[in-house]
């Protein structure tokens, strides 16, 4: 497909959205907690962390490659990604990662004006959604907030995206 938007960007943007949305502390056992993103062996997060992974921007923590941690902080992911790009995967698998991040948790901004602009989706309007919390999670997280805005997201694939479609069948082979 067409290098629309550099390489860098898009790993950027699969980056950030996985430490942003994805990084969370974990507790161990005798052990102080640890921040990880756990990929759940879910191909779709699978796919993200093995770019992440070629470009030297986790590391592994476990021999099943389920979990990770970031190697650096996020105002240093883009010269780590431009430094290690030349080991990095392809480009069509770095934007396989930000569809199937767009496809399996929740959407950003910054995936949906990537996606448009590689013109894999239509562009959408962003809107705000207010949703009332639940009075349990509410008590839960100590914060009195009757009402949520929540972003909201639709998007509409054009027919570009049956091509990465089909370059997820075999997304094994992508990232090793």
């Amino acid at each position: 497909m067409t290098d629309r938007v550099p390489y860098e960007c898009i790993a950027l943007i699969v980056a950030k959205h996985i430490y942003l949305n994805l990084y969370h502390e974990e507790k161990r056992i005798n052990l102080p907690p640890i921040r990880t993103f756990d990929n759940g062996c879910a191909s779709a997060l699978q796919i993200a962390a093995g770019v992440l992974s070629k470009l030297d921007v986790i590391e592994f923590i476990d021999e099943i490659e389920r979990r990770s941690v970031f190697k650096c902080e996020p105002d240093e992911f883009e010269d780590v990604i431009l430094q290690n790009m030349d080991q990095g995967c392809d480009y069509d698998t770095v934007v396989l990662a930000v569809v199937r991040l767009a496809e399996y948790t929740p959407l950003t901004q910054e995936i949906v004006d990537c996606l448009s602009q590689l013109e894999l989706c239509n562009p959408v309007q962003f809107k705000t959604t207010e949703r009332k919390i639940p009075d349990w999670f509410a008590e839960k997280i100590g914060k009195d907030i009757p009402v949520l805005e929540v972003p909201d997201f639709r998007i509409e694939w054009t027919s570009k995206k049956e091509y990465y479609d089909e370059l997820a069948r075999n997304w094994v082979s992508l990232i090793q």
